[in-house]
């Protein structure tokens, strides 16, 4: 068991790394982190007392790191234009407010890094948040910039045409390659959180942080899903598995019958055109699905497939043969066992293939009436985003068979 000033150690390099994070999942998995290490120091501390060599590095564990608390972070934050302060006292006005996404990274950061493993004696300054249940989908598609437009269209290559040989002085191979286009419009997504009307006494960092914590959150778990199994109708996204033939010809697929150790191997192969070897892409299943490739063994007895975790995914390999696939876990995919035959149950391919266009930033509006009676306030959430796969055979349908 690691000693107390072994974790309080852990702990500080943990914070320190903050200031070089670079997207919301290395932010995220620092977080995680730091609550394990919180959990542990809490053990810990009730096991041995603490001598004055460890009660200094608890200081230095718990401090805010030198990044976040600096003059030079102060005049960054103050150049990007971002005045957290006033962006608090706009919301708790009442009037709609705009959390840019920029904005929404640096409360994550500063919040992260403000974090203290000191219980407060008179009440909880930070509010406990739910389990992760934002898939990782969003994170690992292209976002697309795109305020204030209502409509956002790529272009695709669907061939390139074909070279022939030609006679001296002949006539030059006309064969031109074959184009289109696929586009979205904005579909809005909403969310009403409430919380205790305690909130409203928290420090400016862990008071936005509680915003993005229940509005934002939910909004990006409904993207998510949507972003794979949307099904296109009036402001919806169109996602990944159900693409317009122009894109995602029909017999463009692969059915599975049952899972057996060629199975993940069959899924790389059948990505893509005919002289395409594409390396090791992203597969979304649903986490059932997951535990049905994990049941498969070899003759032997041995599983023929091994699973490594990082966040809500990882990657799966064969157990013998040394090919690795990323995957994404995605509760909007029904698990293969449940699924109707004919239907989609996992989808492989690019996701920076899909394009998120973010025709708005995350819009915030709090009242303090609407549960005054049961003590507490809402958060009313809104953005507005499209989704479209910009690729021709970017995203292989894998199917259960009949």
């Amino acid at each position: 068991m690691k000693t107390l000033k072994k974790l309080l150690e852990e702990r500080a390099a943990k914070l320190a790394e903050i200031a070089e994070c670079r997207s919301e999942e290395e932010l995220t998995a620092i977080e995680l982190e730091l609550k394990k290490l919180d959990r542990l120091i809490e053990e810990a501390r009730n096991a041995e007392d603490q001598t004055p060599e460890e009660k200094a590095a608890e200081e230095r564990a718990t401090a805010v790191p030198g990044i976040v608390k600096s003059n030079q972070e102060a005049k960054e934050v103050e150049k990007k234009g971002i005045d957290l302060d006033k962006l608090a006292s706009e919301i708790r006005s009442g009037n709609p407010t705009v959390i840019t996404a920029e904005a929404q990274r640096e409360i994550q950061k500063r919040a992260i890094a403000s974090s203290n493993t000191q219980s407060p004696s008179a009440y909880k300054q930070t509010l406990e948040v739910a389990p992760n249940e934002a898939a990782q989908a969003i994170d690992l598609v292209a976002h697309i910039p795109m305020n204030g437009a209502a409509k956002y269209e790529v272009a695709f290559a669907v061939d390139t045409g074909d070279a022939d040989y030609t006679e001296e002085a002949g006539q030059y191979t006309n064969s031109e390659g074959t184009f289109n286009t696929n586009d979205t419009n904005a579909a809005k997504i909403t969310n009403t959180a409430t919380v205790n009307e305690e909130v409203k006494e928290l420090n400016t960092i862990d008071y936005l942080s509680a915003i993005i914590d229940n509005v934002r959150k939910s909004i990006r778990k409904k993207a998510s899903k949507e972003i794979v199994v949307g099904d296109g109708t009036s402001n919806h996204l169109l996602g990944m598995i159900n693409a317009p033939t122009k894109v995602m010809p029909a017999n463009y697929k692969l059915e599975v019958k049952t899972f057996d150790r060629s199975t993940l191997r069959k899924i790389v192969m059948a990505y893509g055109g005919d002289e395409d070897v594409t390396s090791p892409l992203t597969l979304f299943l649903n986490k059932q699905t997951l535990n049905e490739f994990l049941d498969v063994e070899l003759k032997n007895g041995d599983p023929a497939y091994n699973v490594t975790f990082q966040g809500t995914g990882g990657t799966i390999s064969e157990a013998k043969g040394g090919l690795a696939v990323p995957f994404s876990i995605n509760s909007g995919l029904k698990a293969f066992s449940a699924e109707t035959a004919g239907k989609t149950f996992a989808v492989y391919g690019d996701p920076q293939k899909y394009e998120l266009p973010e025709f708005s930033d995350l819009v915030v509006v709090e009242n303090d009436y609407i549960y005054q009676d049961k003590g507490q306030i809402a958060f009313f959430g809104h953005q507005m985003l499209g989704g479209v796969v910009s690729a021709y055979k970017a995203f292989l349908p894998i199917k259960k068979q009949a």
